[in-house]
């Protein structure tokens, strides 16, 4: 979402990246674009700032934390004060 003009450029880049079969791989012309558009994107990102709040358009209404040492998941829900919901 921060990056309005990626739409796409992501999906391009992981199919080249799944149907490889070695550690080789064909630049084809579609990913060329797509790796020229990241570059574009890059050196224009700061001339067009995206607002917070369309990034997160409201305050959370949980606060979480999780584990992810290798030797199992844990994690907790702890609910904001700011949020009347009480279910995560």
């Amino acid at each position: 979402m921060a990056l309005h003009s990626a739409k796409y450029l992501f999906s391009i880049l992981q199919h080249q990246l799944i149907s490889v079969t070695s550690s080789w791989f064909h630049i084809n012309n579609l990913t060329r674009q797509a790796l020229q558009e990241w570059v574009r994107l890059i050196q224009t990102l700061r001339d067009n700032p995206v607002p917070i709040s369309t990034l997160v358009p409201h305050a959370p209404h949980y606060w979480a934390a999780t584990d992810a040492s290798l030797h199992g998941m844990g994690g907790f829900w702890l609910p904001a004060m700011t949020a009347p919901d009480t279910q995560p």
